[in-house]
């Protein structure tokens, strides 16, 4: 399922839930048997989930059971390019459950940030899921057709991409939902963010972290869409479960001196793109605020500049995230 618009993402979720509870050779079971015996994983961060299951059919069932119960979000590229910004400074954020827009999601972004494998590899992240897991929460990112190869057994009579060395060949691993599986993380309530990755995947967690905070405050608007009918029907056929709606998470806009309604002033500046002023994380721990206030960060952000229709581009400044 290719994403174009925020309406295709509950189609995506239904593929996704169907491929899920598929305990098929081609269901999600068989396709996290072949990915993680290739890549040599014999556990994930929160190991087996369901007793009595293998490591490769309790991720399909975690998957299978997060999908079910999962809201659908899309978040706009303005919003990611915020978010990006945001999480620069996001260096000092502990995890709880609390800033979770939903208990269990899946997010997909407009504009897919880049996250790199163990290998350094850069690829982007087009879609998230999250849900309960043992007492964490589970995230694991989505690419779109992620290119990796796998090793298969040396008795494959397929051409070798490495001649001098057959134990090396290689095949790929594809969906039929268009979207691998890449990384897996364990959340812990209280835990800071940054311990649940390595260097190479750090900010890619601290910019969900920050898009899930920014959700939820005032500098975003959330707009709920239903879908066209044909594709109702096709979700109602794959998983009567999903949802046909999706959350769509938009930068708010706000008119500033230089949002281009004095362009023609003489005197004013024609500017080419929006910025964040000063925007900066805040905690807020004087008793005179709510215990909701007080228990995460506050993103503040001067205002938007810039005409509303031009790109958004970083702050000019960021300060730390203070506790």
């Amino acid at each position: 399922m290719i994403v174009r618009t925020a309406q295709d993402v509950p189609e995506l979720q239904a593929e996704m839930a169907a491929w899920a509870h598929d305990t098929t050779g081609h269901g999600a079971t068989g396709y996290f048997t072949t990915l993680f015996t290739a890549a040599g994983i014999h556990r994930l961060p929160t190991g087996p989930a369901f007793a009595g299951h293998t490591v490769p059919a309790s991720v399909a069932r975690h998957l299978a059971d997060t999908l079910d119960l999962a809201e659908a979000f899309y978040v706009t590229a303005d919003m990611t390019a915020l978010a990006h910004h945001a999480a620069r400074s996001l260096t000092d954020y502990t995890f709880t459950v609390e800033d979770l827009p939903a208990p269990a999601g899946l997010l997909v972004f407009q504009d897919p940030p880049d996250d790199s494998d163990r290998n350094g590899v850069r690829r982007p992240v087009h879609a998230i899921t999250w849900g309960p897991q043992r007492g964490t929460t589970a995230v694991d990112y989505w690419t779109r057709h992620y290119t990796a190869m796998y090793p298969v057994p040396h008795t494959d009579t397929r051409p070798r991409p490495h001649p001098t060395r057959p134990e090396h060949r290689l095949h790929p691993v594809h969906t039929p939902h268009h979207h691998d599986f890449a990384l897996s993380a364990a959340l812990h309530p209280g835990s800071p963010v940054d311990a649940a990755f390595g260097d190479h995947n750090a900010h890619t967690l601290r910019l969900l972290a920050a898009t899930w905070l920014l959700m939820g405050q005032t500098i975003a608007t959330h707009t709920t869409r239903d879908i066209p009918r044909a594709a109702r029907r096709r979700i109602a056929r794959l998983t009567p479960r999903t949802p046909a709606r999706v959350r769509v998470i938009e930068l708010r806009h706000a008119r500033t001196s230089g949002d281009g309604a004095e362009e023609n002033t003489p005197g004013t500046r024609a500017y080419q793109h929006r910025w964040v002023v000063r925007g900066h994380w805040r905690r807020y721990r004087a008793p005179r605020f709510s215990d909701e206030v007080r228990a995460r960060p506050i993103w503040i952000g001067d205002h938007i500049a810039g005409p509303p229709t031009a790109p958004l581009i970083g702050g000019q400044r960021v300060h730390v995230l203070k506790r």
